[in-house]
């Protein structure tokens, strides 16, 4: 699934819906120089991320639900995702069908939380974590002599007042979890 993604099930064997939990399980490309005992045996590879914390856990939640099986009725269907880091590996997951066979019911992500007390869970409806995406946008303008700026139309200063739009759109949907940030501005050649 998704190259190197893993799914699994664990079925109580009772009827009732389809829960998936998502860990991802990604390293990054970079190369660990921490020389603890547990560090990357691959060069160029590393869990600096908290992924492997992530993998871990779900791994530690699959023991413990196969274990308890009598316990909850449906099933569990354990993902584990490849590629969350450029953001592909989710998309390459569902195109391979990991929601379906059984249907999933209700998904939940997990991600660490470095910041938040030993034994407390944080949660909340809507967005609590961001993922990136991009976007491009092209403003096209009109060239004129300078001497006559009332026949032209000049991109840059169009797109200066976008960015400024998002800025200010970003200070009132922020508390809704959408974060909007312009990180780079090309003014083209004239």
């Amino acid at each position: 699934m998704a190259k190197t993604g893993v799914v699994t099930i664990i079925d109580s064997g009772k009827p009732g819906d389809t829960v998936a939990l998502r860990a991802d399980i990604d390293a990054l490309p970079i190369q660990e120089t921490t020389n603890l005992p547990y560090q990357s045996q691959h060069s160029e590879k590393m869990h600096a991320c908290g992924h492997d914390g992530h993998t871990a856990t779900l791994l530690l939640v699959a023991y413990l639900l196969t274990n308890t099986k009598d316990e909850f009725c449906g099933r569990v269907k354990l993902i584990f995702q490849p590629a969350e880091e450029g953001g592909k590996g989710s998309l390459a997951m569902i195109m391979d069908g990991v929601l379906e066979n059984p249907t999933v019911d209700a998904i939940f992500g997990y991600h660490n939380w470095p910041g938040l007390s030993l034994g407390k869970v944080g949660t909340r409806v809507g967005t609590i974590l961001v993922a990136t995406g991009r976007f491009e946008l092209v403003v096209t303008g009109k060239i004129a002599h300078t001497s006559m700026p009332q026949n032209a139309i000049n991109p840059v200063v169009i797109g200066a007042k976008i960015v400024t739009a998002l800025e200010n759109m970003q200070k009132t949907v922020s508390a809704s979890g959408t974060i909007v940030n312009v990180v780079r501005f090309d003014s083209g050649e004239s």
